[in-house]
């Protein structure tokens, strides 16, 4: 049986790097992106921080707070976040 996704966003941070966010229906909650102009955080269905960056002046992201039920990809310029799809 296939995992099925329940939210999926995209928000690119600068010209260099974007965030895929992907829920799926089983373990986790769904995830959403809240942003501001350099700084972004994902929170989970009860409004909980699950994790925050920001991207530096350098145009670097710092991540600064993860909650460790999300899988964190990164390729090609392009930060995938999950929930567990076991």
């Amino acid at each position: 049986m296939e995992n099925v996704v329940i939210n999926k966003e995209e928000f690119k941070i600068n010209e260099k790097l974007k965030i895929k966010l992907i829920s799926y229906d089983n373990e986790g909650a769904p995830y959403r992106i809240l942003t501001s102009k350099k700084e972004f955080i994902v929170l989970d269905n009860n409004n909980f921080g699950a994790l925050h960056g920001r991207e530096n002046e350098d145009g670097n992201v710092s991540i600064t707070y993860m909650d460790t039920s999300l899988e964190i990809t990164i390729l090609d310029g392009e930060l995938l976040i999950t929930n567990s799809r076991n």
